[in-house]
């Protein structure tokens, strides 16, 4: 599956909904996300839903340095948001933080359930190309969109329902 949210609903029950489906799939989630807000955004959503057990404790990685590096951010200055210190702790441990290529590469070896955030929100660069390839065709895993998909980009093409695109020159 590839699918965005259009928001007609509430976030958190999409996102709950389309992880138990792929999970009951033995699938893998791949969420390409911008790094800074969005990714912490998904950290906030996945923990909520794991500590609700309104999805199954399946491990989730962060797999983008710069996403890990606003994450820890997001901890350090916990006193500069909303966010309580408590919550703020658990969200930014909600992931394990994947900090080299090789570790990266390693995700795509697991065939467990999972849920990998990867930065490039639209698929046009990054670590998530690589989960993309190995993922993608696969019916039992879901590639989720969360975020604006500017026209022409993988992610825009991939939501508008292309079904061959190019990763690394190849189809």
């Amino acid at each position: 599956d590839v699918c965005s949210s259009d928001l007609s609903e509430d976030p958190v029950d999409e996102l709950a909904s389309i992880i138990n489906k792929t999970v009951r799939r033995g699938g893998v989630i791949v969420i390409p996300s911008f790094a800074v807000g969005r990714a912490q955004t998904i950290l906030y959503y996945i923990h909520k839903l794991k500590t609700e057990k309104r999805i199954p404790d399946i491990p989730s990685y962060l797999d983008s340095p710069m996403a890990i590096d606003a994450t820890e951010l997001l901890h350090k200055h916990r006193s500069e948001h909303r966010m309580p210190p408590q919550l703020c702790a658990a969200v930014c441990q909600a992931a394990k933080y994947i900090s080299t290529p090789e570790q990266s590469k390693r995700l795509d070896a697991t065939g467990v359930p999972c849920i990998i955030i990867s930065a490039s929100g639209m698929a046009t660069g990054g670590r998530v190309l690589h989960h993309l390839k190995r993922y993608i065709g696969n019916e039992k895993n879901t590639i989720l969109f969360a975020g604006y998909q500017a026209a022409g980009t993988r992610g825009a093409r991939l939501v508008h329902g292309e079904k061959e695109i190019k990763i690394h020159g190849h189809l």
